[in-house]
């Protein structure tokens, strides 16, 4: 494959992983924020925090659909050439007519369904958490359609838990932080966000071991499926990618580790700050770039 029609590829599949691992961390967010943290903030705080992190899955929902969009296009311009893909019948013929176009159909429709729940959420708060969060859960096994895994249940399975994996950790944690910086603007209560932002990162340290744990285990499995041999790591560019990615991963978890260690400080030590902002900040820029990568390395030719 060349330069031109990776990227045409990777890119639209980078935002495919994001946006449904944020719909999957919002929802983990919510259930961590209803099982652990709403108790210990105030009632207006509560409804601010869930009223951003909706907004925040909301956001996902439809982003998901855009970028599946985008994803028809781009493997249309990929397979015609970039004048080609503006053609309708050549669109027609990829999203509709091919055995590529029978598993994005999946997606999309999965995705349409998505944004249906997430608007549930305000009218009927309960189940429609409870549907966004099995629509998201879905959304983790039908990406793996296209790609290494197609035609193989077991790898789907495999890369399915992997996405769910990285939404558990990743998603969470970004979710955290987006409805955090949302409810921050919502006036009057912006002084007390602080220590609500710090409560939700103190409680994510189990969410995100049991995220990171799947995530690594599938990672070694699938590492183990596809590499084929360890000099594999730098004698093939699939290899030198997954390299790149083991790196940013251990990077992630290097910055998550000094997260927990920090907001287990007391207040009066002399280290002790309200949110340990310049880590969590570049957690997140690092996990942004293993999805990138991991984007790349999903349309590249493994051993």
């Amino acid at each position: 494959m060349d330069v031109l029609s990776l990227a045409l590829e990777a890119a639209p599949k980078a935002l495919v992983y994001a946006a449904t691992m944020l719909a999957i961390g919002a929802c983990v967010a919510r259930a961590l924020f209803r099982l652990r943290v709403t108790q210990l903030v105030a009632a207006g705080d509560r409804h601010t925090f869930e009223s951003a992190l909706t907004r925040v899955v909301v956001a996902a929902a439809a982003g998901l659909v855009v970028a599946l969009a985008l994803r028809a296009w781009a493997h249309t311009a990929a397979a015609f050439g970039l004048p080609g893909s503006f053609s309708w019948e050549n669109l027609y013929l990829i999203a509709a007519e091919s055995r590529w176009g029978e598993s994005w159909q999946k997606q999309i429709a999965a995705s349409v369904v998505l944004v249906i729940f997430t608007r549930m959420i305000e009218p009927w708060r309960r189940i429609g958490w409870w549907l966004t969060a099995l629509g998201s859960l879905t959304l983790c096994y039908l990406l793996p359609l296209l790609g290494h895994a197609a035609g193989q249940p077991s790898r789907v399975f495999l890369h399915g838990s992997h996405i769910l994996g990285g939404g558990v950790w990743l998603g969470t944690l970004v979710s955290i932080a987006m409805a955090a910086r949302i409810g921050t603007g919502a006036g009057t209560l912006a002084a007390r966000w602080p220590p609500v932002r710090r409560q939700m990162l103190a409680q994510f340290s189990p969410v995100a071991f049991a995220g990171s744990a799947l995530l690594v285990v599938t990672g070694a499995v699938a590492v183990w499926s596809y590499l084929g041999a360890i000099g594999n790591l730098l004698a093939v560019g699939y290899g030198r990618l997954l390299l790149l990615k083991l790196v940013l991963v251990v990077a992630v978890g290097a910055c998550g580790f000094s997260n927990w260690r920090r907001l287990r400080l007391p207040p009066t030590s002399s280290r002790w700050s309200p949110l340990p902002g310049n880590l969590v900040a570049a957690e997140i820029a690092l996990a942004i770039t293993v999805v990138l990568v991991t984007a790349v390395l999903t349309e590249t030719e493994h051993p």
